[in-house]
């Protein structure tokens, strides 16, 4: 990259987001870096980025997430305590860098998210929130683009009715269009102190809209805002089960192939090579040997709305937990023992017969 190219970025870069960094957030991040670096189970850092999920409960119908499906296995549904949220902001904003409040559902249905974004900003944390657009109101309009959200991520999967139902049926393409619009307005009218928050389209590229991919800057330019292009994750887990890879090879290629026939984009950019080698060896889902890097078991904590933690954003199984956030320190439940084996399964040596009880001992670096 060019010289001045990068110290441009650099000073765009710190103006936005100098307020949310520190030599002791600095210094966490690194030391956080240096453990993955090395594989040590037990980190001598706290998190550096933190997903707490407001609720689990959603009204979409995406067709390549478990909980648009209604996939069995997930936790009940429910909404997090204001009590809770603040004792975890307290618990970790010493260290913290970002927080993202969406996980396994639509955010925008919790009654007080604007409230918990806006303590997460005043903590001097910077706070991501992604919506699948359906559930905005004029409340959500005007009060996100007051909250201090930092970014906010919207899904947009087709650039056409056809398209657009065919990921998220059931929805209007031109209502998005018309939410995307407003949010801009909004926050180009009533961002505190003249920040405007982040607008960033999530475009999933699949075989279903990856001839429109062309046709999104222009579309994104539109609109003022900006685009992200993500690889496709197509939950290949729910039907295809351990014993299912190991015993019956063949019915999981049936599955595995009409899955990738039906979704995964051309070989190219987008493609995730990884899907089409399990299509010749199907148990490779469930390989212990990491053929993807994964920094989630030391950079990043999840706690789900019950206060139960996970290892990653997939973790969707309740038997999968790795503990329960109550209000004790953040490190006791960071380095506890299924932490710990979770980052164990990263190192050379083979997995033990505990390590292969976590979630991590059945996963190459990418939940399939």
């Amino acid at each position: 990259m060019n010289p001045l190219v990068f110290a441009s970025r650099a000073v765009r870069y710190w103006k936005r987001n100098g307020r949310y960094w520190s030599c002791s957030k600095a210094a966490n991040a690194l030391l956080a870096h240096v453990a993955m670096r090395l594989k040590l189970r037990y980190v001598p850092a706290w998190p550096v980025v933190a997903k707490i999920e407001a609720t689990n409960i959603c009204n979409g119908t995406c067709r390549l997430c478990p909980v648009g499906r209604k996939e069995p296995g997930h936790r009940p549904f429910g909404m997090i305590g204001w009590e809770l949220y603040c004792r975890l902001i307290e618990g970790v904003k010493s260290t913290l860098h970002a927080i993202d409040l969406t996980n396994w559902g639509e955010s925008l249905l919790h009654p007080r998210i604007m409230e918990m974004i806006r303590y997460a900003h005043e903590a001097r944390i910077y706070t991501y929130l992604s919506t699948n657009m359906h559930t905005v109101r004029p409340e959500h309009v005007e009060g996100l683009a007051r909250s201090g959200l930092d970014e906010l991520s919207l899904s947009l999967h087709g650039l056409s009715q056809e398209t657009y139902a065919a990921y998220q049926p059931g929805f209007d393409f031109a209502q998005a269009c018309e939410t995307i619009g407003q949010l801009v307005a909004a926050s180009e009218r009533l961002g505190p102190t003249g920040k405007m928050m982040k607008i960033k389209l999530n475009f999933v590229v699949t075989a279903v809209n990856e001839h429109e991919v062309s046709a999104l800057p222009d579309f994104a330019k539109r609109y003022g805002v900006e685009y992200l292009l993500s690889e496709p994750s197509l939950n290949l887990r729910f039907e295809v089960s351990p014993e299912m890879a190991l015993r019956r090879p063949n019915r999981a290629r049936e599955i595995i192939a009409e899955a990738v026939e039906t979704w995964l984009p051309r070989k190219g950019r987008y493609d995730r090579p990884l899907y089409r080698r399990v299509l010749d060896d199907p148990r490779l889902m469930f390989s212990p040997k990491k053929v993807v890097t994964c920094d989630w078991p030391w950079m990043k904590l999840v706690v789900n709305w019950d206060g139960r933690a996970t290892i990653c954003c997939g973790s969707y199984d309740l038997a999968d937990d790795v503990g329960c956030y109550t209000g004790q320190p953040i490190k006791q439940l960071w380095n506890s023992l299924p932490y710990r084996l979770c980052r164990a399964t990263f190192g050379n040596s083979t997995n033990g017969k505990n390590e292969k009880k976590v979630l991590c001992g059945r996963c190459p670096g990418l939940l399939l």
